[in-house]
C-alpha cells in the first residue's frame, strides 16, 4: 500500500524531536529513570488556550478552543472554536514556532468532539457551540467538521457534488464522546442537545440515528466510551452507569450496572492501559478503580491505594510503558484550592500510585494531556473560564526516557532488512532475535502494548479487537498510524520484538482475506478491504 502524502516527514518531525529532547537543558536534581522530569517555560508560549488537542498522524498537535475578534479586537483566551486554530510540531520545541490560521468562520468547534478518520488520516469534529458575535452559548450545533493535515485546512463538511449543502450530524451536540469503531466508522454519543441518542458516521460521511438506542437516562456530557474486545462500544456516564452498544443497523443498548459515583463525576478521567481493563480516577474524590471488560459483565475493582488528593480535572494518559500518569485537577471544581501539578503515575503491575515531580502551571477546566511521538507527555490548557488563562503548554518526560539523573537513555535500532515485507493476519512472522535490545532481551510487557494499539488506536486502522499477527513492534510508536515504524531510534529500554495476538474468532475468517499488512519506506501500514476506501 503506497502511504498517503500527509505521512511524509514523519521521520524528519521524529528524529528532530529525538535531538530536541536530547539537547533541551533540565534541572539535573529532578531528571532521572525514577519519576523523570518536567519542562515548562517561565512564559506564555501558545498562541490560545488548548481546550482541545489532537495528535495528527504526521506527528504534530492540532490545538483550538479559544480566540475571538470583536470589533477587530483580538483576544486570545475568549472561549470559542469560530476564529482560530493553531498547528504544532513537537520537533520544534515548546518555544518553537506556531502556524495559527484563521478558520473559515462557518461552525463554532468550541466544546466539541474529535477523532482521526481512518481512511484519510484527517481528524473528525463532531458538533460544538454557537458564536452570537460577542460570545458562545454554552450550548450544542449538529455541524461536522474536518480538519486535513496534509493542506492544513480546517472546513465544514458538504454534501459530496453539493458544496452548498452542509453535511449536518441528527442531533445538536456539545461535549459529546467520539470513538472510531473497527469497521472504521465513528460513534458519537451524548452532549448537551444529543443525549437521547447516539449516532454512527458511515465510511462516505453520513449519518444514521441509532433509534434502538436510548440513552436519554444517562447523563448527556463527556461519556466515557471504548472499544470492547467484542467489537461494541463500552462505557458509562458520569455518574458510573454502565453499558455496552451495538451499533449495527439502528443499534442496541444493554445496560450493565452502576459503580459508586464516589468513583465518577464529570471533573473525573479514564484511560484504557490495557485491552479492556480502563482506570477511572478522580473527580469525585481521590479513590480511583478498574473496570475490567474481558469477561461477560464488566467487573469494578477499586484501587487500594489512594491518590495523593482529589484532583478535579486531572488528565489521565497511557505512558509507552503501559503505566498511567496523572496531571492536573485540584480539590475544587475549577478553583486554586488544593491544586496538584505532580506527574502522579499509576503502575497497573503492583496498583500503587507514586508521586512524582511537579509542574508549573495549575491545571483544570479544559486542560488536557496528549502523549507524543517521543514518548513524552505534552501538558497543555486550562481556563476559559478560570482562575488561570493559560496561553501555555509544558511537557512530562517519564522515567523512562532516562539512564540515569539527567541523563537521557539510549535507544536500540530496528532494521528493516530483518522485517517481513507483508502479513496476513493470522500468520507468523517478524524480526529476528539480531533486532533486539543491545542490552538483551527484554520482552516483558509487549503483548500488552500491541493489544492496546490494536484495540486504542488502530481500531481507527482496521484492525479488530484483540486483532492478530505476529509483527514487529517499535514501543515508542503507540500512535495512530506508525504505532508500527521501523526505523532507527536510538533510546534505551526501547526495544523490537515479536508479538503474537489471536483475533477475535468471529473476525478471523472475514479479516483474513481482506487485510494485509505492508511494508514501505514509512513502516507497515494495513491495507484496507476495498469498501474502506474514500
Amino acid at each position: 500500500m503506497r502511504l498517503m502524502p500527509h505521512y511524509r516527514g514523519l521521520i524528519r518531525s521524529t528524529l528532530l524531536s529525538a535531538a530536541l529532547l536530547l539537547a533541551a537543558v533540565f534541572d539535573v536534581a529532578h531528571a532521572d529513570n525514577v519519576v523523570g522530569a518536567w519542562e515548562s517555560p517561565a512564559a506564555n508560549n501558545w498562541p490560545l488556550i488548548s481546550v482541545h488537542a489532537a495528535l495528527t498522524p504526521d506527528g504534530r498537535v492540532l490545538t483550538y478552543g479559544t480566540w475571538s475578534v470583536i470589533n477587530g479586537q483580538n483576544n486570545p483566551a475568549q472561549q470559542t472554536g469560530y476564529f482560530k486554530y493553531d498547528i504544532w510540531d513537537p520537533a520544534t520545541g515548546l518555544n518553537g514556532p506556531h502556524l495559527t490560521l484563521d478558520s473559515a468562520r462557518e461552525s463554532d468547534i468550541f466544546c466539541s468532539s474529535q477523532v482521526i478518520l481512518p481512511q484519510s488520516g484527517s481528524i473528525f469534529i463532531a458538533g460544538g457551540d454557537n458564536w452570537t458575535g460577542t460570545g458562545t452559548t454554552n450550548t450544542g450545533n449538529n455541524n461536522s467538521n474536518i480538519f486535513r493535515p496534509s493542506d492544513n485546512t480546517l472546513y465544514r463538511e458538504t454534501v459530496t457534488q453539493q458544496p452548498l449543502v452542509y453535511r449536518n450530524m441528527n442531533r445538536a451536540r456539545w461535549y459529546s464522546s467520539s470513538t472510531a469503531l473497527t469497521n472504521g466508522e465513528i460513534y458519537i454519543q451524548g452532549g448537551n442537545g444529543g443525549g437521547d441518542r447516539p449516532e454512527v458516521r458511515d465510511l462516505n460521511g453520513n449519518f444514521r440515528l441509532l433509534s434502538g438506542v436510548d440513552t436519554s437516562t444517562l447523563a448527556a456530557t463527556f461519556p466515557r466510551n471504548f472499544l470492547a474486545p467484542d467489537g461494541r462500544v463500552f462505557g458509562y456516564d458520569t455518574n458510573g452507569k454502565m453499558y455496552y452498544v451495538n451499533t449495527a443497523g439502528t443499534g442496541q443498548i444493554t445496560m450493565a450496572g452502576q459503580f459508586n459515583s464516589s468513583y465518577a463525576g464529570w471533573t473525573s478521567s479514564a484511560a484504557m492501559y490495557r485491552p479492556g481493563k480502563i482506570l477511572q480516577m478522580g473527580g469525585n474524590s481521590n479513590g480511583s478503580v478498574v473496570v475490567d471488560i474481558t469477561g461477560p459483565q464488566p467487573v469494578v475493582t477499586p484501587v487500594n491505594q489512594l491518590m495523593s488528593s482529589k484532583r478535579q480535572w486531572v488528565s489521565a494518559t497511557v505512558l509507552a510503558d503501559g503505566r498511567v500518569v496523572a496531571t492536573g485537577g485540584s480539590g475544587q471544581d475549577n478553583t486554586l484550592t488544593d491544586v496538584n501539578t505532580s506527574a502522579e503515575i499509576w503502575d497497573p503491575s503492583t496498583g500503587t500510585w507514586t508521586v512524582g515531580p511537579s509542574g508549573s502551571r495549575a491545571r483544570m477546566y479544559h486542560s488536557g494531556a496528549l502523549l507524543l511521538p517521543s514518548g513524552a507527555v505534552l501538558i497543555t490548557g486550562g481556563g476559559a473560564p478560570g482562575p488561570l488563562q493559560n496561553l501555555h503548554s509544558e511537557i512530562y518526560y517519564p522515567s523512562y526516557l532516562y539512564s540515569g539523573p539527567g541523563v537521557f537513555a539510549a535507544r536500540p535500532t530496528l532494521n528493516p532488512a530483518l522485517s517481513p515485507n507483508s502479513l496476513e493476519i493470522g500468520r507468523s512472522g517478524g524480526p529476528t532475535s539480531a533486532e533486539r535490545s543491545p542490552t538483551g532481551p527484554e520482552w516483558s510487557g509487549l503483548s500488552w502494548v500491541l493489544a492496546s494499539v490494536a484495540l486504542v488506536f488502530w481500531s481507527t486502522a482496521f484492525l479488530p479487537p484483540n486483532s492478530s499477527t505476529v509483527i514487529p513492534v517499535d514501543i515508542w510508536r503507540i500512535r495512530p498510524w506508525i504505532a508500527l515504524r521501523k526505523r532507527s531510534l536510538k533510546w534505551k529500554k526501547m526495544f523490537s520484538a515479536r508479538v503474537l495476538i489471536r483475533p477475535h474468532d468471529a473476525l478471523k475468517s472475514h479479516l483474513a482475506s481482506r487485510s494485509t499488512w505492508r511494508n514501505s519506506s514509512r513502516g507497515i501500514m494495513p491495507r484496507p478491504k476495498p469498501a474502506c476506501v474514500q
